[in-house]
């Protein structure tokens, strides 16, 4: 009688030790999963990163046009805007012959220089947007791995 229960009782442990390994089995494939999608989540981080720089340089290259755009517009005396010369420092007049300033709608050489800075600042803000566009569409939502209704992905 003794052995039959004996018996009975290692049964039902043997058959709760199976349960417990299948549950086992299963967390460690939901942990495997994970795994993955923490791996994902950092590479895609790692790139977010590498592009968030990447922009950041670019801003930094087109804020540091603009400022050298912003430093070539002077206004003189009377008010009126003039432009510098390459190379050459303003003066506060622009009334002399030999003044290194110019209005800027008379002078082919300061209109040119300042129509390159612009040229390379359109051109360093059109870059900034297709990086930036590029890193929007990077950004999309990693796919979800199939759950089974407990929650548990199925093994």
């Amino acid at each position: 009688m003794e052995l039959a229960k004996a018996l009975q009782a290692n049964e039902q442990l043997n058959g709760q030790i199976a349960l417990l390994q299948a549950t086992n089995r299963t967390l460690q494939a939901e942990n495997g999963v994970l795994r993955q999608q923490l791996d994902a989540f950092t590479s895609r981080f790692d790139d977010q990163d590498v592009m968030n720089r990447t922009l950041s340089d670019a801003l930094k290259k087109v804020q540091d046009s603009l400022s050298e755009i912003r430093q070539q517009k002077v206004i003189d005396r009377n008010g009126k805007a003039v432009v510098r010369v390459e190379g050459q420092p303003s003066s506060s007049s622009s009334t002399s012959p030999s003044s290194t300033v110019a209005p800027a709608a008379t002078t082919n050489t300061t209109t040119a220089a300042t129509t390159t800075h612009v040229s390379y600042a359109s051109a360093l803000s059109h870059n900034l947007t297709a990086v930036q566009m590029d890193l929007i569409k990077q950004m999309k939502p990693a796919p979800r791995p199939f759950a089974s209704k407990s929650g548990i992905p199925s093994v």
